[in-house]
């Protein structure tokens, strides 16, 4: 984690630590096998990374069946989901978090997805499960219609950054594993 920060150092102040930042990653790893790496070779081993995961995504069992039910029946899905912290490398190889550029390059990576969604919520800059990240939330849940909060069913694999915050504001919550049905 310090090598993480020190790599980010310049703009901590701005947006805190992204400890998932793969370019952070990739670097620490390059340094420890005393690999020269350019900012270009480790946003392209980035760009792998997610384009790999993207085309090799598994959806929980169940899932297509109870998207295509919420479809038939008319019910919005909102889909929120935490950012991916996408950073860009300087030549000095500082890591800088940009969220604008990291919620579009979310935004592309998701549309490859076999997902129907009425409104898209990106943890960029503020990231579940903070208030403010369901405020974003909500406002676009809002903007589909008048739903009372007790009808509003989130459904996460967290509960902590998932659902904990939905459930304090009267939301239905179904917390779901990996092999469970939904």
């Amino acid at each position: 984690m310090d090598q993480i920060k020190q790599l980010q150092a310049p703009w901590l102040e701005a947006y805190g630590i992204k400890p998932w930042s793969r370019e952070a990653w990739i670097i620490i790893a390059a340094q420890q096998l005393q690999m020269a790496i350019t900012p270009q070779q480790v946003e392209e081993g980035r760009d792998k990374y997610w384009h790999t995961l993207s085309n090799n995504v598994v959806l929980y069992d169940g899932t297509q069946e109870f998207l295509a039910s919420l479809q038939e029946t008319g019910i919005p899905l909102v889909l929120m989901t935490s950012s991916d912290s996408i950073c860009r490398v300087e030549e000095d190889h500082a890591v800088r978090y940009d969220p604008v550029y990291s919620e579009h390059y979310k935004r592309r990576r998701l549309k490859r997805l076999p997902l129907l969604y009425q409104a898209l919520i990106i943890g960029d800059p503020i990231d579940k499960p903070d208030p403010r990240f369901f405020d974003k939330v909500f406002r676009a849940v809002a903007g589909l219609g008048a739903f009372p909060m007790d009808k509003i069913l989130v459904v996460g694999d967290s509960e902590r950054s998932d659902l904990q915050e939905p459930r304090q504001r009267g939301c239905r919550t179904l917390l779901v594993t990996e092999g469970e049905q939904i």
